[in-house]
């Protein structure tokens, strides 16, 4: 962050930039997890992309899908035509 903190003055103003730099990026991941669906370990996006399981629940996307090892029963809400 700081390449050329060579006086203690210096030295002590890079380190509260760097701890600056270092809060933003924290809190930006913050802001990012906010727009996403997090469960069970599993980070998905907000997309509402619907996908039926074969366990017969219609999950938001794909991801949320896959989150819950459930395999793909068809693409849309459920029940799935033609099945």
């Amino acid at each position: 962050m700081c390449t050329n903190c060579h006086l203690d003055s210096t030295m002590h103003s890079c380190r509260q930039v760097t701890m600056f730099v270092k809060i933003l990026l924290f809190s930006n991941l913050i802001v990012t997890a906010g727009t996403s669906m997090i469960q069970d370990g599993c980070a998905c996006d907000d997309e509402y992309a619907p996908v039926c399981g074969m366990n017969g629940v219609t999950y938001p996307n794909y991801c949320s899908l896959q989150c819950k090892y459930v395999p793909l029963q068809c693409y849309g809400e459920c029940p799935c035509s033609g099945y």
